[in-house]
């Protein structure tokens, strides 16, 4: 005789039954009818059911997820079956915890909102998202989730190669987390790109990780171990960009080519490095903004770390490195204990940047508490420094001096 093990959706055994060779199994009298529904892994569209919503019983499924007929297959060794459900706005057809497919699904599947829900750790090769007016969300199911590149490059692409759709966006949610390659295994892209107009969220709770990028393109400027914002725009209402490494600018973040980076209370970007010892006019251990713009509402950048190229006339940015017709407004959060080995332990502005500073808190040297200290090779620059001609230096704490169209606390 062999043995049929029924389980129910949660895995609780429902009953066994001794069926005999090329037989058929019965349908167990205390089968559940209906389930309430709690949080699983899956592509939905375009909503998550409510916790609690009714599944109705639909047939029984093998270990490896295909359907089992009970009135047709016949049982032929010891298997198991576990209860299948109806789910609202489950999309059967992308199998769970499958990244790669739910992104195929959904750029071939336009114009539609999808939540991507993941409930183990998974890895997956680079993704491109670009798919006409699409938005998914991503989470991780009851604990952090972990999203690990396989291979070489972006983990995800958000956006069109070319022209723009403004419509096209990607938000990390609570307990997800992306990895890339850590320190020692180079990678040629930067974890998550968004560009040409698309839109990229991060929320309290999700985590962008160990990326190590290497200089990959000729685009200037390069870099941006965590994300890489190319005419597009980044809100980062919370989470974490942290320990990345650019071998380039920005160790955390680049922001170029008239993109928009928005920060506020609850997100961080630390620990992240940018190594300029190949890439001179280089700068920003966490953030790089190059002819772009980027509004802090708070949230803390803090211990990044600008190092390599010191002899050249023009790095620094510990935390932040702001060039072209860049633009840095800050309106509350706090930039601490950055370091750079040239200029601007905290802030680097290159000749027509511009920076308002209308709230939070830059430190520098002056500071009782050393581990709140931004520091710099040249230590009269370790809170900010502009650069024009390498003649303007400042300092350690606010009020720091305001020519070049610097404004501190909405003093011009």
């Amino acid at each position: 005789m062999l043995t049929v093990t029924f389980k129910a959706d949660d895995g609780t055994t429902i009953s066994t039954q001794s069926v005999g060779y090329n037989d058929f199994a019965t349908q167990p009298a205390n089968t559940p009818t209906s389930i309430s529904y709690t949080k699983r892994a899956g592509l939905y569209s375009p909503l998550v059911p409510a916790e609690g919503a009714a599944c109705s019983f639909v047939g029984w499924r093998k270990s490896d997820g295909s359907a089992w007929d009970i009135s047709s297959d016949r049982i032929t060794s010891n298997i198991t079956l576990t209860a299948r459900y109806t789910i609202l706005n489950l999309i059967t057809a992308v199998p769970l915890n499958n990244v790669a497919a739910a992104v195929t699904y959904i750029n071939a599947n336009q114009n539609a909102a999808y939540f991507l829900l993941i409930g183990e750790d998974t890895t997956c090769e680079p993704q491109n998202m670009n798919g006409a007016s699409v938005q998914l969300t991503i989470e991780g199911v009851n604990s952090e989730r972990r999203i690990s590149l396989d291979g070489t490059g972006s983990l995800f692409t958000v956006g069109p190669a070319s022209g723009s759709n403004t419509t096209i966006e990607l938000t990390l949610g609570n307990n997800i987390t992306l990895l890339g390659h850590g320190s020692g295994s180079g990678n040629s892209g930067r974890l998550v790109v968004v560009q040409n107009k698309a839109q990229l969220f991060m929320q309290s709770g999700s985590i962008i990780s160990q990326n190590q990028m290497t200089p990959m393109e000729g685009t200037y400027p390069s870099g941006g171990g965590g994300v890489l914002v190319d005419n597009a725009t980044f809100t980062m209402n919370g989470g974490t960009i942290e320990n990345n490494i650019s071998m380039d600018s920005g160790g955390g973040v680049v922001v170029r080519n008239n993109g928009t980076f928005s920060m506020y209370t609850g997100a961080a970007i630390r620990n992240n490095t940018a190594n300029t010892t190949q890439a001179p006019y280089a700068g920003g251990g966490g953030v790089r903004v190059d002819s772009a713009t980027f509004a802090m509402m708070g949230g803390d950048i803090s211990y990044n770390r600008l190092m390599g190229n010191v002899n050249s006339s023009d790095i620094g940015g510990g935390g932040v490195y702001v060039s072209g017709t860049g633009s840095f407004t800050m309106h509350d959060g706090t930039i601490s204990g950055n370091i750079s080995d040239k200029d601007g332990g905290g802030v680097y502005l290159y000749n027509s940047a511009s920076f308002t500073m209308s709230g939070g808190v830059i430190y520098g040297l002056n500071e009782t508490e050393t581990f709140l200290r931004n520091t710099a090779e040249n230590s009269d620059s370790a809170a900010l420094y502009k650069y024009i001609d390498a003649t303007a230096k400042y300092g350690n704490d606010a009020p720091i001096p305001t020519p070049y169209s610097i404004t501190i606390n909405g003093i011009p």
